[in-house]
């Protein structure tokens, strides 16, 4: 018994499970008719308890892959809705400073801004994936960046957790220094 090609046979075997079991089932489960016609019938009624076998590891294997595939699935599904729950958990306990960064797009109706790269509370909203940067060229104190379409969603619907006193008279002041 040569072990190498019962290996090479596994391997096979296992990458193709569906054809496997679609072939074995149905020259198990075909009528006696359509075997003889197609010349069958002789080589299953030989080795039909074989053919069994395989379609049942076959079937197993199929249904077992399906099954790693469906809870990968529902894994990153999981995985998605928690942290998209964090996120907007983290919308809700934003600092003075996050909320007037957060205020310029959505108060200008605008996805992308210009931020310093060097401030720590712009690292922090991109840490936590609220805006990204546009670019990967830039001035450290003019860096293009974009708000998540998730965050802009989010917050045009709940305004009030950038809104804040005085953020009228900012708006304003940004404006007459023509920033925007």
């Amino acid at each position: 018994m040569d072990f190498s090609k019962i290996t090479e046979w596994l391997k096979v075997f296992s990458k193709y499970p569906l054809p496997i079991s679609l072939v074995t089932g149905f020259v198990l489960f075909a009528n006696e008719q359509t075997l003889e016609s197609l010349g069958l019938l002789e080589l299953v009624s030989l080795y039909k308890s074989y053919l069994s076998i395989i379609f049942l590891l076959s079937s197993a294997l199929l249904l077992t892959n399906w099954m790693i595939l469906f809870f990968q699935f529902l894994q990153k599904r999981y995985k998605l809705l928690r942290s998209k729950k964090s996120e907007e958990k983290y919308l809700h306990s934003l600092t003075q400073k996050e909320k007037i960064i957060l205020l310029l797009f959505i108060h200008f109706k605008t996805k992308d801004q210009n931020l310093p790269l060097t401030d720590g509370t712009v690292s922090g909203l991109e840490g936590r994936r609220v805006i990204i940067r546009a670019s990967s060229i830039g001035n450290p104190e003019n860096w293009a960046y974009i708000i998540q379409p998730w965050a802009w969603d989010y917050l045009n619907k709940h305004r009030e957790l950038i809104d804040f006193d005085g953020y009228e008279e900012m708006v304003e002041t940004l404006k007459n220094r023509r920033m925007f």
